[in-house]
């Protein structure tokens, strides 16, 4: 890895990088740009024997940091002749995994790092800008999913660059912003999981199909959190933060919450004591070989229909 962070890509650098990124300390703080320049690293792959510019696909890890797992779907995009760019928000940050305490880290950095890396990987001269995806699993997952708020694009981003799809597999549904991007979105969740319900991201899914995204949930039978693990043994974390049962979203624009208990609309200022109330500690993951294998290649047909 090199010892300085580089500001472009015109060189054609590829492997392991560092670079900076606009860290936010919470969601209101990257809507308002509130931003403070940080150094990350990512790891960028490009696929052999393919000339001219490609696509890419940008790789946001979860809880537990970078995984094999987060390499097993850049080899699956390398093999369509994509490049895959997965990008590290922990290490530099001195963070192991927040699987335990989500506080260490706002969920609101991994959006900023994820349009850090657009914005980078843009510059590339064997990458098509306008054919540039991002995906990611669980916190990963959310900032997938919630990059697509105009919002956040325009605080990372002043030009008109954005990602061209969105693949989140089992993300939070709770962030919401009334502007898209235009980029279509696609959700891959099982419905045994811990941290999320089908119920809570269907709402949201109809909520951005009446704003004019195209987005769709699809819920595996008997898949768990990280369904896409190879490994299919069920490991049970006791300690693990998780909101299944509160279900409310967060509207970014006003500063308000909606609460599924009382069907009420009440101020941000009550956020805290409300996931005080409704959080629970323990989750279950699992991989599923039929849910894996079934999001693996839905993803990758999205992704072709997307980039043809």
């Amino acid at each position: 890895m090199a010892a300085e962070p580089v500001s472009d890509l015109l060189g054609g650098e590829t492997g392991k990088l560092l670079f900076t990124a606009k860290t936010p300390t919470s969601y209101s703080g990257l809507a308002k740009g509130q931003l403070q320049a940080q150094t990350i690293s990512g790891d960028l792959l490009l696929p052999s024997n393919i000339t001219g510019r490609v696509p890419a696909v940008v790789i946001a890890h979860g809880s537990g940091g970078v995984s094999d797992k987060d390499y097993e779907w850049a080899k699956l995009f390398l093999a369509q002749g994509w490049a895959a760019f997965v990008v590290d928000s922990f290490t530099q940050r001195n963070i192991g995994k927040t699987r335990d305490n989500q506080g260490q880290l706002s969920y609101a950095v991994g959006i900023a790092d994820s349009l850090s890396a657009l914005q980078l990987l843009a510059t590339h001269p064997r990458v098509d800008s306008k054919r540039i995806a991002v995906t990611g699993f669980s916190r990963g997952g959310s900032a997938a999913l919630y990059a697509v708020h105009d919002i956040f694009r325009k605080a990372v981003i002043l030009s008109d660059l954005k990602f061209a799809a969105h693949v989140a597999l089992y993300p939070g549904c709770l962030v919401w912003s009334e502007k898209q991007t235009g980029a279509p979105v696609r959700i891959y969740m099982g419905d045994q999981d811990d941290y999320q319900t089908p119920e809570t991201c269907g709402r949201y899914v109809e909520l951005m199909r009446s704003r004019g995204t195209d987005a769709l949930l699809t819920v595996y039978p008997g898949a768990k959190h990280g369904f896409d693990n190879s490994s299919t043994s069920v490991s049970v974390a006791p300690r693990a933060e998780q909101w299944r049962d509160c279900g409310h979203r967060y509207n970014i624009d006003n500063q308000t919450f909606w609460r599924p208990d009382t069907s009420e609309t009440r101020p941000a200022s009550e956020i805290a004591a409300y996931e005080a109330s409704c959080k629970r500690l323990g989750a279950s993951f699992g991989g599923n070989r039929k849910a894996r294998e079934g999001a693996m290649s839905a993803s990758v047909a999205f992704l072709i229909e997307v980039f043809r």
